[in-house]
């Protein structure tokens, strides 16, 4: 909702209020201000809520990753699987997922003793899991 309308709306509810108010008795010109000052109204808590709640699957934003750092974890071999590992977790975070599972400490065990073939398809199938979700 833009400024304007907001604007035309609040002068819209207050002067329907004022006339409401100020009929006194006279029910055939209070009545219907009355409710064009709640239609209005309505529609301003609309519009403020529809600009204030939280979206639930909004992503967020993504972490600054260089990309030198993601380098230098491949050419560490095992010693830096866990940098990936913890990336890739970061990435999950940041797609959005309601409860990202992340890497236990024992599954984190279990993939760092992993040969290098094996460790590169469970880094295809996270990266292609993470794909397939944004």
């Amino acid at each position: 909702m833009n400024t304007g309308t907001v604007v035309f709306l609040c002068v819209v509810a207050a002067a329907a209020a004022g006339t409401s108010i100020a009929v006194g008795s006279n029910l055939s010109v209070a009545v219907p201000a009355a409710a064009i000052a709640v239609g209005a109204t309505a529609v301003l808590l609309v519009g403020v809520v529809e600009q204030t709640r939280v979206r639930a699957g909004k992503a967020q934003l993504a972490p600054e990753i260089p990309a030198a750092k993601v380098r230098s974890s491949f050419r560490a071999g095992r010693l830096g699987r866990n940098d990936l590992i913890e990336l890739l977790d970061s990435l999950e975070w940041a797609s959005g997922e309601p409860r990202p599972r992340g890497a236990s400490f024992e599954e984190r065990n279990r993939l760092e003793g992993l040969g290098t073939d094996e460790f590169r398809e469970y880094l295809d199938q996270r990266i292609s899991e993470l794909e397939r979700r944004t």
